[in-house]
């Protein structure tokens, strides 16, 4: 009999080919601590599941009542789904209607973070800066000073985002973001630097590890989604992107006292949002004040080495597989 303890990868997308092919991404040679045995299971577009050892050896299609009636409930779920649907309900469902022990944040919090209005908001109430600006329904956008970043309220990847250096721009982009969704959200610019940071729960507090920086320019002011992600002819993503406009360097060459601003308000905004086991932020840092103005919440980690806060947790040498375990082993242990 075995004495290791399980773990169902939970990848796919109900409802999106985009966000299926996303998800496997960064699902893909993923981190197994000591102790641990794993076992993934695909969500496919059409509604079936395909279950197996590995992503290279997946069944064929199944119903997933079988999945589950076979599923061990002395386990942790690790969902990799980005998809809006995959992320709130399959979250939610896997926790709190299956009863598993769902790693990272629950399907509430996941719809505060997708909502990036909602999302400002909360970490705002904390003290944490954001840009000036809000839904276009709500606010007046020609008022807000030029350049300003337009793009849809509950996407991800920069999709559907603009960047409008003229007011007579400003129709076009919102017309670029309304195709993915009603709402809409428009944001003063802040030129300077832009850092990703997160955020993780030990037994010693919270670590932050180091920062990754994004090399934006005059010319390259954002990143797009051909900074990211490597899309395809169909229109779907092939694999991360590896040469871009917009590098990436960590850790970020940040003094002292910028470090720990940042990573101050990395922790308010993980609180904000009741975050659990670990968190992950962009912010933009004024140019001439050395002032974090939140940008948005990323609250995923594929626990792989395509993962962020893998690749995080590289650059400071830490023993990855250590703190995972550190992480399933709290979970799996709580009643």
């Amino acid at each position: 009999m075995s004495l290791e303890k399980q773990v169902y990868h939970v990848c796919g997308s109900p409802t999106s080919r985009f966000f299926y092919d996303l998800s496997l991404i960064y699902a893909r040679e993923t981190f197994v601590p000591t102790g641990w045995n794993e076992k993934f299971i695909v969500v496919e577009p059409n509604g079936k599941w395909r279950t197996g050892d590995s992503l290279s050896r997946l069944s064929k299609n199944r119903e997933p009542q079988a999945v589950i009636a076979e599923m061990s409930k002395d386990s942790i779920v690790v969902p990799h789904l980005f998809c809006y649907k995959g992320m709130t309900e399959y979250r939610n469902f896997f926790e709190n209607i299956l009863g598993y022990k769902l790693i990272g944040s629950s399907g509430d919090v996941m719809a505060t973070a997708a909502d990036k209005n909602l999302c400002r908001k909360k970490v705002q109430k904390q003290g944490v800066h954001v840009a000036p600006g809000g839904l276009i329904a709500e606010i007046d956008v020609y008022k807000l000073r030029l350049p300003i970043i337009i793009k849809p309220n509950k996407e991800d990847n920069s999709v559907g985002l603009s960047m409008v250096s003229n007011q007579r721009d400003i129709n076009d982009a919102i017309r670029t973001a309304g195709a993915y969704g009603e709402m809409i959200l428009a944001e003063q610019y802040i030129p300077g630097r832009e850092v990703r940071i997160a955020v993780l729960e030990t037994a010693n507090g919270y670590l932050v590890p180091p920062v990754i920086e994004y090399l934006v320019t005059v010319e390259n002011p954002i990143r797009k989604i051909s900074d990211k992600l490597k899309i395809g002819l169909n229109g779907n993503p092939k694999y991360q992107a590896q040469v871009t406009p917009v590098g990436m360097v960590c850790p970020a060459n940040l003094d002292s006292a910028l470090h720990k601003k940042v990573s101050d308000y990395a922790i308010s905004a993980h609180q904000a949002l009741g975050a659990r086991d670990y968190s992950l932020f962009d912010f933009r840092i004024e140019e001439g004040a050395d002032i974090p103005f939140f940008l948005e919440a990323g609250l995923f980690w594929s626990f792989s080495k395509a993962g962020m806060i893998s690749k995080m947790l590289q650059a400071g040498d830490y023993e990855i597989e250590k703190i995972i375990r550190e992480i399933w082993d709290r979970d799996f242990a709580q009643e």
